[in-house]
């Protein structure tokens, strides 16, 4: 008083300081019908936001932006991706109208929103037991997750809400020979939910082979031995030798391991100078189950009737049945005193059963066996196999007959060898 003061004028350049707040991420779900990541979050608090930086992990585990959202109100997005590969994980930042003192100036950016993962769902198939167990990764970025629901479609039909769990894996019962399609629905207490990728798988059987089949059965000695061909490619571990019994059923008598495409078994539980066998072979499945049936292999039965007078062999047998290919002919081998000369003495068409041999002009010591062997044409498969039947003997009367007693007063009064016709 009384004078009047003025003082200097100061002022500054205006600042906001306050970065917009971390955004708060609601859910990451897939869109079951289009595939999409959509993302969720809050409309960010700070009325300066401009918008939103949506950011993913990659395959290195590092994270990445990939798409920017404008507007304070636009708290969605979705993310076209690929979401066969594994769970995805993403995360937003808040942007405002401020630019910073970087170089270059970038808007002034919130912290990024803690991380949410998506679920990924993998259905494993148990063949043998015709379940799926459908597993899921656990959806991350929720404080808890209540309770998770599991969906399935097959058929053409609509999705199928199977039941609910808290925990991470669900058995599915299913039925051979459909596709399955199945989806995991995480829901928060507060019924906020999230859905998983969607994964498939076809409900196959136990594989069959393409070709199962008897090759031959032939006797050798007095056993009989079987070749069977069969397609190794698929997983089937063993088949089952089955043989006709007395009352004309079939019955396992063994199983053989799968080592190759071509297998052998030796009947030795046999009698083959009395009867002909009849077998089959039975796939066994990866799962231990019966399977496919072979076609029957039956052996040649060989017999023989013998004219001592005439000197005249008659040889009578079963045909073989079932080659692939047609049989061509049967051939008829001879063997004096035991010994075969290697070729056949005949050969009998493909519809003809029986064969007379004549003996007045062989020379032996008394024994005389035969076989036969059936000859098969090339079959789909590339083989021509050869069946044989059992080996019969015949034993002609001797060349001389020496008697154990003679009578002086009655009929033979002379001890002498008698000498046969032959």
């Amino acid at each position: 008083q009384p004078c009047n003061y003025t003082s200097n004028i100061t002022g500054d350049q205006f600042e906001d300081m306050i970065t917009p707040d971390i955004p708060i991420i609601t859910a990451v779900t897939i869109d079951t019908l289009t595939n999409g990541v959509n993302i969720s979050w809050n409309q960010n608090g700070q009325l300066d936001t401009y918008g939103y930086v949506i950011y993913t992990m990659n395959a290195s585990g590092n994270i990445i932006e990939i798409d920017t959202v404008w507007g304070i109100g636009n708290t969605n997005y979705t993310h076209f991706t690929n979401t066969d590969n594994g769970a995805l994980t993403y995360s937003v930042a808040a942007f405002d109208s401020c630019w910073t003192v970087a170089a270059p100036p970038t808007y002034q950016t919130s912290a990024k929103a803690p991380v949410h993962t998506t679920m990924f769902v993998t259905p494993d198939l148990n063949i043998c037991a015709l379940e799926v167990d459908v597993s899921w990764t656990p959806y991350v970025g929720w404080t808890a997750v209540d309770h998770y629901e599991v969906f399935a479609k097959w058929l053409g039909q609509s999705w199928t809400n199977l039941g609910s769990t808290n925990t991470t894996n669900f058995n599915v019962s299913v039925s051979a020979g459909n596709d399955y399609c199945f989806a995991i629905r995480a829901v928060r207490a507060d019924g906020v939910e999230s859905f998983s990728n969607i994964a498939c798988i076809f409900a196959s059987a136990p594989s069959q082979p393409s070709y199962n089949y008897l090759q031959v059965a032939t006797v050798t000695g007095d056993n009989v031995v079987l070749r069977h061909h069969i397609d190794n490619t698929v997983p089937i571990t063993e088949i089952a030798i089955e043989r006709k019994n007395k009352l004309n059923v079939f019955e396992e008598i063994a199983r053989i391991p799968i080592t190759s495409n071509t297998l052998t078994y030796v009947d030795d539980s046999t009698n083959v100078h009395t009867q002909s066998y009849t077998y089959r072979a039975r796939v066994i499945d990866s799962c231990g189950n019966l399977g496919a049936l072979s076609n029957e292999a039956q052996t040649i039965f060989l017999e023989i009737q013998v004219d001592d007078v005439a000197k005249l062999a008659y040889l009578n047998w079963k045909a073989y049945r079932e080659f692939d290919g047609s049989i061509t002919a049967y051939n008829i081998y001879r063997g004096i005193d035991g010994i075969f000369n290697g070729a056949p003495i005949a050969s009998a068409a493909s519809n003809q059963l029986s064969y007379e041999d004549d003996m007045n002009t062989i020379i032996s010591s008394g024994k005389i066996c035969y076989y036969i062997e059936a000859l098969e044409a090339t079959n789909t498969f590339g083989f021509n196999e050869i069946s044989r039947s059992n080996e019969e003997c015949i034993v002609l009367p001797p060349l001389i007959y020496i008697p154990n007693a003679f009578m002086p007063d009655g009929i033979n009064k002379i001890f002498l060898p008698i000498l046969s016709d032959f």
